[in-house]
């Protein structure tokens, strides 16, 4: 059977570093069994290249030119792709050039500075909610340390973290390009510190400050041990090895965690923040000391490192694969407006037991209550009826009723097909279409339920609508509609 096609766009190079590019392809170690793997990118070195084929079954080599390339990328998509965009510079409209291609869209985000209208964005810095997000109704937010993005060797059980911490050995690692050349400034400012004996570095390919690093190492008393471009089984050895680390704030800080090494971290780069700011304070085991640029370490900053550890979920693969394989479900849908060859079918539906126990009204539909009601709403401009299918059969409907700018949601499913988890599929894409169709005339989507219908609760929770309980028998589900995004 042919698999779904996934192409993950990142790029790292001198300037941008290697940290998209790296964590992308961490998501798509996870994702290859089940899926195709491809990346296109547009800085492409040995180093890069080699980490990106034991990911990926292929790689696209796009134009470096600052506008060329994302027209290049454009016309790689047949529409039958899930697309993985991780970067800053692709602004809402561009995301939405790929959802007109008729792809599913997940953004892999750290500074949540624009308007998504992915169908899952992925953030697993610490801290955020919802509330930090401008997003469609439809959008799938995966946040936090349940969604981190490791490696596969940082997924295995770490060691136990050490009772009492050592201050000899420290592992420093500030990314593939390292611009500003704070590896050198974090060993200047180690220098002084007795207790350390032993310094392991880490390098990129990328980084440009090799020559002045080396003549630098020869008027150190401490052994330095400089470590380029190594793979990620070699950088965790490193890491376990260590006493503590000194990293900034991005990917590399996770992978520390997973390994329960103590960690002084900061930042030197607006990505950085949002995990800096989360977690000042909050762990002994992770001194956030600031920014690393101006910042000099101090022997009281690594003295005040302990043990506890952060919490982390070292099985991110498996909520990845489950929002990929519900991505690939939905790519299965087709949805048709209603017409009046499907009155029969929906008044089967609408008559099935669990149906009128869900309702409202839970008395029987007569024919001829069903044929007027039915009538009505085609003839209603302000009602769209949706009919899902998978593969030419029917499997569930959706009815959007709007009135004063809110769209009500009323669904169900097929009795044959209840059990297969359709419904959050079904009313994403669903939402999608009303969105698409009437979005300047709707700011809000609601659904109400009975509390009694835990599988309907289920699907608005996950989601992602806000609740209210309107009494003890109806919870009231609602999503706003952000506006004049694109």
């Amino acid at each position: 059977m042919t698999k779904t096609k996934i192409i993950f766009r990142a790029d790292g190079s001198s300037e941008i570093g290697l940290g998209h590019v790296i964590r992308s392809l961490a998501l798509a170690d996870m994702l290859n069994e089940e899926f195709e793997c491809e990346f296109a990118t547009r800085f492409v070195s040995d180093f890069v290249s080699s980490e990106i084929y034991k990911a990926c079954s292929y790689l696209h080599k796009l134009p470096e030119n600052d506008n060329e390339h994302y027209d290049v990328f454009l016309s790689l998509l047949t529409g039958n792709e899930i697309v993985v965009l991780d970067n800053y510079f692709y602004p809402t409209e561009y995301q939405q050039q790929i959802k007109d291609k008729g792809c599913k869209l997940v953004c892999i985000d750290d500074i949540h500075d624009k308007h998504y209208v992915a169908d899952v964005v992925i953030n697993h810095a610490p801290g955020l909610d919802k509330n930090n997000f401008s997003v469609e109704p439809y959008t799938k937010l995966c946040l936090g340390l349940d969604y981190v993005l490791l490696r596969k060797p940082f997924l295995e059980k770490p060691i136990a973290a050490n009772k009492e911490i050592k201050y000899n050995k420290v592992f420093i690692c500030f990314g593939g390009a390292d611009k500003n050349n704070i590896t050198l400034k974090t060993i200047d400012s180690i220098e002084s510190i007795q207790e350390i004996k032993e310094v392991n570095v880490v390098v990129g390919s990328s980084y440009q400050f090799h020559e002045e690093l080396n003549q630098r190492m020869n008027k150190y008393k401490k052994t330095i041990n400089i470590f380029k471009s190594i793979d990620a089984l070699s950088l965790r050895q490193l890491i376990r090895d260590a006493d503590f680390a000194i990293i900034p704030c991005s990917s590399i800080l996770l992978e520390v965690i997973s390994q329960n090494t103590p960690a002084i971290s900061g930042f030197y780069v607006d990505n950085q923040l949002n995990i800096s700011k989360s977690l000042v304070g909050k762990y002994n085991s992770i001194n956030i000391i600031g920014n690393f640029n101006s910042y000099k370490i101090t022997s009281k900053d690594i003295y005040s490192l302990n043990t506890d550890t952060l919490s982390i979920n070292i099985e991110p693969q498996k909520n990845h694969l489950k929002n990929f394989l519900r991505l690939k479900q939905q790519m299965q849908f087709v949805l048709s407006e209603a017409t009046v060859t499907d009155s029969e079918l929906l008044f089967e539906w609408v008559n099935n037991k669990t149906t009128r126990e869900n309702a409202f009204n839970t008395k029987p539909i007569t024919h001829e209550e069903h044929n007027l009601w039915y009538n009505r709403k085609l003839s209603d401009k302000n009602c769209y009826i949706f009919i899902c299918y998978i593969k030419s059969i029917p499997i569930g409907q959706v009815r959007f009723d709007i009135y004063n700018k809110e769209c009500i949601i009323d669904y169900s499913i097929a009795p044959e097909h209840r059990g297969k988890k359709y419904s959050v599929p079904m009313l994403n894409e669903a939402i999608y279409k009303i969105i698409k169709l009437e979005k300047a005339n709707i700011n809000t989507i609601t659904a109400e339920v009975k509390n009694s219908n835990q599988p309907s609760l289920s699907v608005f929770e996950q989601l992602q609508f806000h609740s209210l309980c309107v009494d003890l028998k109806i919870t009231k589900f609602t999503k706003k509609i952000e506006h004049a995004k694109l």
